[in-house]
């Protein structure tokens, strides 16, 4: 059975709800509770609650999506100073069957507008980066050469060299 189109599901912004509640599971797992609200429709309005887990295992999650929320990550003291009513951020959200009812579940908070990239550059790696960029625009090469033109409506001549430009 297919999650209903009614049940909220994929990358959503949000914004925090607070006070946080701190607890532990049915399992006896430590937790942190942190409300939000969806920003657009069609599910505007709606609250979602987000428990993120104290264990070993899933530790590295709850600090990522605290951070998304605003805390600064160094001080667990600064948890609630730094959490602020209405940051937004972008949830991961899956519908989900649970005792015979569907539900949105949030699987990750992530910072908006959040780019994932494997190595983020310094100042200067971003400097070193714009003088080569330049230097790449002063010696022309932002210019297509060897392609001409062509009629989009042309016959294929079979040359595929000049189609593996990847975009």
């Amino acid at each position: 059975m297919s999650a209903p189109s009614n049940v909220p599901h994929g990358r959503l912004r949000a914004a925090l709800v607070l006070p946080y509640v701190l607890g532990q599971a049915k399992t006896g797992t430590d937790q942190i509770g942190v409300q939000f609200r969806l920003l657009d429709d069609p599910w505007k309005g709606w609250t979602l609650p987000w428990y993120g887990t104290f264990s070993e295992a899933a530790f590295p999650m709850t600090y990522e999506g605290l951070k998304a929320c605003g805390w600064r990550g160094e001080r667990i003291d600064t948890l609630k100073a730094d959490l602020r009513n209405g940051t937004e951020v972008l949830l991961v959200v899956e519908a989900e069957e649970y005792e015979g009812r569907w539900r949105a579940k949030v699987r990750f908070v992530n910072p908006p507008q959040s780019i994932r990239m494997h190595t983020i550059f310094t100042k200067e790696q971003r400097a070193a980066l714009g003088v080569d960029i330049q230097a790449m625009i002063d010696n022309g090469m932002h210019e297509r050469r060897g392609r001409e033109e062509e009629d989009p409506q042309a016959a294929d001549d079979g040359d595929s060299s000049l189609d593996d430009i990847p975009f």
